[in-house]
C-alpha cells in the first residue's frame, strides 16, 4: 500500500521511489512499469533518496549485523556500498546540488546517533548535530542551506534546524507529548 509518507517522487517527476518487502522498487509513471532495483542485493532495503538527476538513487541496506549506505544507477542497476563501516549508517539524503549526503550513524556508541553531512567527492564527512543522544532522520531545505532532522535529546522527539551559514542548530517544535521526528521542508 501506498501513501505520501513512504513514496518519493523523482524530482523530473516521472518515477516514484518506494520500499516495500525489505526491497525497493522504482515505478515509471509514464508505462506503469514497476522494477524491484534491490531485488539482487541479499539483505534488507530502504530509506531510499533521489539524486537531483533522477538517474541515481541512495538507500540504507542491512545485511548481517550493520547497516550502510549504498548508491545505485537505476538504468545499469550497477551499485556500490560507499559507508561500508562497523556501525550502522542510515537514511541518505542527497542535496539538492547532488555534491552531499546526510545521514545518520552510530559511530560515537550504539545509543547515540548523529547526523552527518558526507562530501560524495572525497568521502569526507562531518557530525552536525554533536549531541549524546539520538538524531534519526534528516532533510534539506530546497537551497540546501539548512537541515531540519528529529532528535530526542530534550523532552521526546523533537524537530531542530541546522543552518550551515552560522554552524548552529535551534529547536523549532515543541510537542512534548507528540513525536516531531520527521521533518519535511514544504514550499507553499
Amino acid at each position: 500500500m501506498l501513501n505520501d509518507k513512504n513514496v518519493r517522487y523523482s524530482p523530473d517527476g516521472t518515477l516514484e521511489l518506494y520500499e516495500c518487502n525489505r526491497d525497493i522498487f522504482i515505478r515509471y509513471l509514464l508505462s506503469r512499469y514497476t522494477d524491484n532495483v534491490t531485488a539482487r542485493i541479499p539483505g534488507e532495503s530502504y530509506k531510499a533518496s533521489w539524486f537531483p538527476d533522477s538517474k541515481r538513487i541512495a538507500f540504507t541496506n542491512k545485511n548481517g549485523v550493520f547497516s550502510d549506505i549504498f548508491l545505485m544507477d537505476i538504468e545499469t542497476k550497477e551499485f556500490n556500498n560507499i559507508k561500508k563501516s562497523d556501525y550502522n549508517d542510515e537514511a541518505p539524503e542527497i542535496s539538492p546540488d547532488g555534491k552531499y549526503m546526510l545521514y545518520s550513524a552510530n559511530i560515537e556508541g550504539l545509543n547515540n546517533y548523529d547526523i552527518y553531512v558526507l562530501d560524495l567527492d572525497d568521502l569526507s564527512f562531518r557530525n552536525i548535530s554533536k549531541s549524546p543522544d539520538w538524531e534519526l532522520i534528516a532533510r534539506w531545505s530546497k537551497d540546501g542551506r539548512k537541515i531540519a532532522f528529529g532528535s530526542n535529546r530534550k523532552d521526546g522527539w523533537e524537530i531542530y534546524i541546522y543552518d550551515f551559514d552560522t554552524d548552529r542548530t535551534r529547536r523549532m517544535t515543541r510537542n512534548d507529548q507528540a513525536f516531531d521526528g520527521d521533518p519535511w521542508f514544504v514550499r507553499y
